[in-house]
């Protein structure tokens, strides 16, 4: 069976895992959760192709435990992932997270999960899968947001019966293999259908960050099979109902492709139906374009 830590919690089983036992220092000037941090990110840097070993080690451990480990191992910490950390990353579910903790964000946290409509498509997104931890999850508020990673390295992730077999048996080049990924760009491709393949396969989360509580619209954040943010976009829950599917999937025509932190507001259609509609807001050089034109125009009139 597979290591047991200190949680009782199946240590080895996760390809992060085994990232960790072969990268972790014991010598260094990091502290723990800063080396977790950069071992998360690096961990999703790698893309699948070097993901690949990692996750293999962890389905061959959890089917068939080898007989011998490094001697390392018990110098490795086992407990850098919580038990709920651990479970989400066993089986994907959406992921909400809370980096503001703020006094008086409470009960507008609260509220903004109260405002999330019970229906079959959300019975996904439970109290496990939220999290929602001061002295574990606040400091993020002030790192990058890819550093949610580390905690739940499934994100990035990819598994497949092929993905797991040994390279001898499937290559990295095998054509049956790459077209699971489906992220391979072809001539002729627009903007818009390079951006969705980056997008297609990877999960998507949403941040309840500061700005979440003071407006009321959680960020949700799009990754590549790289860890990096393709696409953000701002949404208010009453309309997580609406974007369609278990991993909340929405149309790029409806997210604003090539705009980041547009927000998605809900609005009803003709059946009464809620249905998202993407609201841009201006950048910072339209801004500097709309004051220049005003000051032209006051110096005219004068």
């Amino acid at each position: 069976m597979p290591n047991k830590n200190e949680h009782g919690e199946n240590f080895l089983e996760l390809g992060f895992d085994w990232y960790i036992l072969e990268h972790w220092s014991s010598v260094t000037n990091e502290s723990k959760p800063q080396q977790h941090i950069r071992l998360g990110i690096e961990y999703a840097r790698l893309g699948h192709q070097g993901r690949r070993r990692f996750i293999r080690s962890a389905h061959a451990h959890f089917f068939s435990p080898p007989v011998v480990l490094p001697p390392h191992i018990f110098a490795v910490p086992s407990d850098l992932l919580m038990p709920h950390e651990r479970r989400i990353n066993t089986h994907y579910t959406p992921i909400w997270i809370r980096t503001d903790y703020n006094p008086g964000t409470d009960v507008i946290h609260h509220s903004l999960l109260t405002s999330i409509p019970s229906n079959n498509i959300l019975k996904y997104l439970e109290e496990g899968t939220i999290l929602n931890n001061s002295e574990r999850y606040s400091f993020l508020a002030s790192q990058p947001l890819e550093s949610i990673l580390a905690f739940v390295p499934l994100l990035v992730e990819f598994n497949s019966d092929l993905y797991v077999q040994p390279d001898e048996q499937v290559p990295w080049e095998s054509e049956e293999l790459q077209v699971q990924f489906m992220d391979r760009e072809e001539d002729g491709d627009s903007e818009e259908q390079k951006k969705h393949k980056l997008m297609v396969h990877q999960r998507s989360f949403f941040v309840a960050d500061e700005e979440a509580m003071r407006t009321g619209y959680v960020l949700w954040v799009h990754l590549d099979q790289f860890g990096t943010v393709v696409q953000k976009n701002r949404v208010q829950p009453l309309l997580f109902g609406a974007l369609g599917a278990p991993d909340l999937k929405l149309s790029l025509g409806e997210l604003g492709v090539g705009y980041e932190d547009g927000r998605l507001n809900a609005v009803r259609d003709q059946w009464g139906n809620l249905r998202p509609r993407l609201v841009r807001q201006p950048s910072n050089a339209q801004i500097l374009d709309n004051l220049l034109a005003l000051k032209t125009e006051q110096r005219f009139i004068a």
